[in-house]
């Protein structure tokens, strides 16, 4: 059966060394008039400018005499000094001082820098975005999601030994967005079992736009004997 003309689906596999090591289903659809809209309005949180930044959360690591020095020399080597291409900014996080341990979603905000974008990427995305906005925007979708399965137990957790990713689903709702311009991601999980952890993400703009869905499932593996139960 053939597919109507606004819609279109691709298959693609990444291979590496001759093995098959990421399949991924791609729908296109072309514009159409609005028709039935809805959407939810952005959650309430405080504006990028009074979240901390990475640095500030690793600072908080670095001052404690209650953190052991090898883990310090990791966290000092990830320190960027704010010269990564993407910035974030956490409204509402953990640390290894203060684990949270809640069923309510994690806010977080983020942006890749300008110069991380290709020269030729436009600024005026009135009519759509450049591709590269896209690119960076379902990169970026990746962020913070799959801690969401471990907030519940308490995170940040240094009883986890493995996690992964082990699918990603992502929904385009427009294309009106510049990947520098900052975005708020609301992640929460509604399940967990087994090793898996199942999260749903939520992406608005700063003008409060709807502009992506994620869900991901990941693989946790926490310490051997760790066990926690919660309710969501």
């Amino acid at each position: 059966m053939a597919l109507p003309s606004w819609l279109a689906v691709r298959l693609v596999t990444a291979n590496q060394d001759g093995k098959a090591i990421y399949v991924a289903t791609i729908s296109f659809h072309k514009p159409e008039a609005p028709g039935l809209q809805h959407f939810p309005t952005m959650p309430q949180t405080i504006p990028p400018e009074d979240a901390l930044t990475e640095n500030d959360v690793m600072q908080e690591i670095l001052d404690s005499p209650k953190i052991p020095d090898s883990f310090k020399d990791n966290v000092r080597r990830k320190m960027n000094r704010g010269t990564a291409p993407v910035q974030i900014r956490y409204c509402n996080p953990g640390s290894m001082l203060r684990p949270v341990k809640s069923s309510e979603p994690q806010y977080t905000w983020f942006r890749v820098t300008s110069a991380a974008l290709p020269p030729q990427a436009p600024r005026d995305v009135s009519g759509g975005s450049d591709r590269a906005h896209l690119h960076v925007a379902c990169w970026l979708s990746d962020f913070t999601l799959a801690f969401a399965a471990v907030r519940p137990h308490g995170f940040p957790n240094l009883d986890i030994r493995m996690m992964v990713s082990l699918d990603h689903h992502i929904y385009f709702h427009t294309q009106h967005f510049k990947a520098d311009d900052w975005f708020l991601y609301e992640v929460k999980t509604s399940w967990a079992d087994h090793n898996r952890g199942l999260c749903q993400g939520r992406i608005f703009t700063a003008d409060g736009h709807l502009a992506i869905t994620t869900q991901q499932e990941v693989l946790v593996r926490m310490k051997k004997g760790f066990t926690s139960k919660a309710k969501l």
